[in-house]
């Protein structure tokens, strides 16, 4: 049987058109993978927007000592930068800064989110202990914060994720009435290369919500060694 041209092209037109149906369905759209996992919390959803490097650039760093090289305290400055986008192993990266009092304990908690699991480490924020007297011989200190790392996966962290991903402790704009004389509750993330900040440590909006964030918290993560001092290795002359 020989096989008629106008036919033959009427029936491509037809499977194309099909095919084209499948593809633009809502289902066959569904059941596409995504191209990247969805964040462990992700960005704010509003307002103060630092997420880009070149933002954070206009703020001298110097002016910020002791935070080069701490990565509980130098987010701002790496999240986006060279060192970032040459080390993919942590696309996410969250920290608190959070304490019962203005006078503590003050606890940093830093989280790195890999696919399931979520590392989490925990090391004291309070100031080191003063020198019991001021010998000038004495010889020099350095101040010690041991840290604590704890492996947990996604469904063992909901309670924080919960919390912290609430409307008005971080999706809420950041508000003016900072203070340093409340309950510390900063948080921080970074995520594919974008910083987003919120403190709400005198946001009375915030309050219930923060302390839920700190009782998970609690639950869930040790307590780290307290600061010390020990003194500094020998230089060789």
């Amino acid at each position: 049987m020989r096989l008629d041209p106008h036919r033959l092209t009427l029936w491509l037109a037809l499977f194309a058109t099909g095919a084209t149906y499948l593809a633009l369905s809502p289902s066959y759209r569904q059941a596409v993978p995504a191209i990247k996992d969805k964040p462990w919390i992700g960005l704010p959803d509003s307002g103060m927007d630092a997420s880009e490097m070149p933002i954070r650039e206009l703020f001298n760093p110097d002016y910020h000592p002791g935070r080069q090289g701490d990565a509980f305290l130098e987010l701002a400055w790496t999240c986006g930068g060279i060192r970032d986008a040459h080390d993919p192993r942590f696309p996410e990266r969250y920290i608190a800064h959070v304490s019962d009092s203005a006078w503590g304990p003050h606890h940093d908690i830093l989280i790195d989110v890999d696919k399931g699991q979520l590392l989490f480490s925990i090391r004291s924020a309070d100031h080191p202990p003063a020198p019991s007297s001021p010998d000038t011989n004495a010889p020099e200190t350095v101040t010690m914060r041991p840290v604590v790392s704890v492996l947990m996966s996604r469904a063992q962290a909901e309670p924080i994720r919960q919390t912290w991903n609430s409307d008005v402790l971080w999706h809420a704009p950041q508000k003016e009435d900072l203070c340093n004389d409340g309950a510390r509750i900063r948080l921080e993330a970074c995520i594919h290369g974008r910083y987003a900040i919120r403190s709400r440590t005198c946001d009375s909006d915030a309050q219930q919500a923060a302390d839920t964030l700190r009782s998970a918290f609690k639950a869930l993560l040790p307590t780290p060694e307290p600061v010390h001092q020990r003194p500094a290795p020998a230089t060789s002359s």
